[in-house]
């Protein structure tokens, strides 16, 4: 008999960072794998303008492969916004919903990845023999802008911490300052997995710097706008999505600097191109504790393609030839110059190395012995 995986993720399946890995892991013979996608609802979906959730959740399971489907549930509000006397009903209402469109008896066992420490306190203890694991991917105690505490966060942390069998980290830090359950924690990380239809690029940017992802509060304005000041000479290319309360000063960026140019969101596949069309990728992000913590999946898959990142320092990476610590303006504009000058060599050990260790196949591997490991105690 199969093991059943069902992952509750913060982002939908098509456009989530680690798509790669519930890929690879559900190519385990042993593994079927389920993407529980961002639920939806009578109320935010309708405001929001996304009826096409609820249309998707009166589908039901959608199979992407023979060992991985992804479902979308219906709930009458989001649970996000529900006081907690609610959610004894929000988990009847999941795990009925599951049920009505896989049959669990075919599983030898079943084990739940949760990446909202919401849906740990929803639903601990409201099923038999399911296992949980916990995967904290920031440091979601704190608003990465302000680095103030996120009461609410704070508190769902402290439970999903306590009541999940195994918490997978982002970083050694989130790891290590979480002292009261260092026997459950593991660091994980994060990977990438290089999509096929990727191709060389037959347009290439010389000379040019790019900042890929969301463009949002954890961003540095005066440090990135002091960076684009001191190149004039240098292209600085946008893509991903821009969140309204940053969208004042990316126009303004756009208008004032002619060196600026934006893309719009891009697919995964276009985004890899757009990092093999660049000379090198930055990431000026705020420093503090939120920040310093995490581990953003744009590096290492900047990375894997060949192209190098300057960042402000994080405890996720280590600084190496492509992936270059910065803090203030002068020491982002001397290591943009020295990585675009030496460009990564794809043939030495140091990235060979970098790029096994982090290839989602390898990811996946381990988060199979991590779970099975669940099971051994038991």
């Amino acid at each position: 008999m199969k093991n059943l995986l069902i992952v509750i993720a913060s982002q939908d399946y098509l456009v989530a960072n680690h798509k790669g890995l519930w890929d690879e892991y559900s190519n385990d013979d042993e593994e079927y794998v389920i993407i529980v996608n961002l639920p939806a609802d009578f109320l935010v979906s309708k405001f929001r303008n996304k009826q096409y959730r609820i249309d998707e959740s009166r589908r039901g399971l959608t199979k992407i492969t023979d060992k991985l489907a992804v479902i979308r549930l219906l709930f009458i509000l989001r649970p996000e916004i529900l006081p907690r006397v609610f959610y004894p009903l929000i988990a009847k209402s999941f795990w009925k919903q599951l049920e009505n469109n896989v049959n669990f008896t075919k599983y030898s066992r079943v084990r739940l990845l949760i990446y909202n420490p919401l849906w740990v306190k929803i639903l601990y203890n409201t099923k038999k023999n399911i296992d949980i694991c916990y995967y904290l991917y920031d440091e979601v105690r704190y608003f990465a802008h302000s680095q103030k505490i996120n009461k609410k966060k704070f508190r769902l942390d402290k439970f999903a911490c306590t009541h999940s069998q195994i918490v997978l980290t982002m970083t050694d830090r989130l790891r290590n300052i979480r002292l009261n359950y260092t026997d459950k924690i593991i660091t994980f990380g994060n990977g990438a997995s290089i999509p096929h239809l990727v191709t060389d690029p037959k347009i290439k940017l010389p000379n040019s710097v790019a900042f890929i992802g969301n463009f949002r509060n954890w961003i540095n304005n005066d440090l990135l706008e002091a960076i684009i000041q001191e190149c004039p000479d240098r292209l600085f290319v946008f893509a991903g999505s821009v969140e309204n309360d940053m969208r004042p000063f990316f126009i303004k960026l756009l208008n004032n600097y002619t060196n600026t140019v934006y893309l719009g969101q891009l697919s995964k596949e276009k985004v890899y191109t757009i990092y093999k069309m660049v000379s090198c990728v930055i990431v000026p992000y705020r420093e503090n504790l939120f920040t310093s913590s995490t581990r953003p999946i744009k590096i290492v898959e900047s990375v894997m393609v060949g192209c190098p990142v300057v960042t402000i320092p994080m405890s996720g990476y280590k600084e190496s030839s492509f992936i270059r610590f910065a803090s203030e303006k002068d020491q982002f504009l001397t290591a943009i110059e020295e990585v675009i000058a030496n460009p990564i060599d794809q043939e030495s050990q140091e990235y060979i190395s970098f790029c096994e260790e982090n290839s989602w196949k390898i990811k996946a591997r381990r988060l199979k012995s991590i779970l099975d490991d669940i099971r051994n105690e038991d």
